[in-house]
């Protein structure tokens, strides 16, 4: 598998839930309906900024949305958790983010005398079952409760994808088929859930942008199982299809096939130059000999551990 893995689902929950009516189809799906009630999604913004800590940010990626509730600017903190187990103490960590985003609003509006509400949800991608507070006070020490009154109170919502019945999965199209493909990846099921949900991606090609939400399935599909290779992927997709958008699919199939294949030429190159390099060689050399340019021999060269 790709070493670099957290890159490709990072990559798809941004694309997918960076476009409002994905954003929308998913908040409707999953908040509760007394604060879907008072929401006005058409105000949906994305707001700039991640807020995760940084070494984190290889297991958890965030995206936040501005809108209006009740007719005053409202945040809605979304955070993807790619890692395989829960993460305990994750009501702290929302606590960190969510100060994190006051203080860039802040930023922004230096004037402010009260704080706008933030709406903390979090989408589990992991097999192990979600069994973390949902309730920050409950990380409180159980023998200081006496003390409840005068600690922060709020508890965040959570989406355990693997849990998640296939039919209840919600959302606009795109968004349905992310989680699906999201939840299929944790369950090592990929190939048989494209297989299961040939509607969705019947439905998918109807939209105007459709090469380009495939292009970004094929790509997360391809980089999180090295099992899938481009031609079975490529037939599967094809079975679910007619044949106009069949053809469409192929199209993609051979894009993605030469852009692997130049990748790979790529990193037969670089090893190469890796190979002189630890052997001396001069850079200069490597140069002409290989055709990359001297930054690009330098920055492989700086990347050398040394011995």
């Amino acid at each position: 598998m790709n070493n670099d893995i957290h890159s490709p689902h990072d990559k798809l929950f941004k694309a997918a839930f960076s476009q409002k009516t994905s954003a929308i189809g998913y908040l409707r799906g999953y908040l509760p309906n007394d604060i879907k009630q008072i929401i006005d999604f058409d105000t949906l913004e994305i707001y700039p900024g991640d807020y995760v800590d940084q070494a984190l940010s290889g297991s958890s990626s965030d995206l936040v949305y501005k809108v209006q509730i009740n007719c005053s600017t409202a945040y809605l903190y979304l955070l993807f958790e790619h890692q395989s187990t829960p993460e305990p103490m994750m009501a702290y960590r929302l606590l960190k983010y969510m100060v994190r985003l006051w203080e860039a609003v802040f930023k922004e509006q230096n004037d402010l005398k009260i704080l706008p509400p933030i709406l903390s949800l979090v989408l589990y991608q992991g097999k192990s079952v979600w069994r973390s507070p949902l309730n920050f006070i409950d990380l409180i020490d159980f023998k200081q409760r006496d003390l409840t009154p005068y600690l922060p109170q709020f508890q965040y919502l959570l989406v355990d994808l693997v849990r998640e019945e296939g039919d209840a999965i919600a959302g606009d199209v795109y968004g349905r088929v992310v989680l699906h493909l999201m939840k299929a990846v944790a369950e090592g099921t990929l190939l048989k859930t494209l297989e299961l949900h040939g509607g969705l991606i019947r439905e998918l090609l109807t939209r105007d942008n459709a090469l380009d939400l495939l292009e970004t399935l094929f790509r997360y599909t391809l980089n999180t199982d090295d099992s899938i290779d481009i031609d079975s992927l490529t037939r599967v997709v094809k079975a679910s299809v007619n044949k106009d958008t069949g053809e469409f699919v192929m199209t993609l199939a051979e894009k993605l096939e030469q852009q692997g294949i130049k990748k790979g030429m790529q990193k037969g190159i670089e090893d190469v130059v890796l190979s002189m390099l630890k052997e001396g060689v001069d850079i200069a050399f490597i140069s002409r000999v290989t055709g990359l340019s001297l930054k690009a021999i330098e920055t492989l060269h700086a990347n050398i551990p040394a011995s």
